[in-house]
């Protein structure tokens, strides 16, 4: 057996190890009550995007993401992403500031990461088809917290550069992606 022992569906209840860094994951079976806002399911070396026009106003971002598979090529990692976006500012960039779900073959697991302009670190890890609980709030100082889990939460608070923002972006590149009960507010 090797870091990922469990259920053979995929669901664990004990703890993970990724390379020193240990991470409480937990079983998340599909819930009656789930609604799938979205699925993205592209090929390795394509990607998909939905996004959800927001009013200026909204600060959170709340829902479940269920990464049930990843295309391993080549060409892209398989990721999937969850942001605040600034639509056509003046420097061209997104601002995107979120989470990213990476896909990985060996072993198959999912990697759950804060993702801004300046920085990109690991805040928990999964199996495939297991969905994770998060939350994502942007306060008007500039920092972000992301929650990861309902059970035994991951949290980390990081600055974000910009705070503006017009939409809600769900993304994926190689990967099958199920974003769930997505609400912002």
């Amino acid at each position: 057996m090797g870091p990922f022992s469990g259920p053979a569906q995929g669901c664990a209840t004990g703890t993970l190890l990724i390379g020193s860094l240990m991470l409480a994951t937990s079983c998340s079976p599909a819930v009656a009550q789930d609604h799938e806002t979205w699925r993205c399911t592209t090929p390795n070396g394509h990607y998909d995007n939905k996004l959800i026009p927001v009013p200026a106003k909204a600060t959170t971002i709340s829902g479940r993401i269920a990464f049930h598979s990843g295309d391993f090529g080549g060409d892209w990692n398989s990721i999937a992403q969850v942001s605040f976006r600034q639509d056509g500012s003046p420097d061209g960039n997104c601002h995107c500031s979120g989470i990213a779900a990476y896909g990985f073959q060996n072993p198959n697991h999912v990697e759950y990461d804060v993702k801004t302009r300046d920085e990109d670190s690991l805040l928990r890890a999964s199996y495939f088809d297991t969905a994770i609980t998060f939350r994502i709030e942007v306060d008007p100082k500039g920092l972000m917290t992301v929650t990861f889990g309902k059970n035994n939460p991951s949290v980390k608070t990081v600055p974000i550069s910009y705070t503006g923002h017009d939409s809600v972006e769900l993304s994926c590149s190689g990967a099958d992606v199920s974003f769930l009960n997505i609400d912002v507010q």
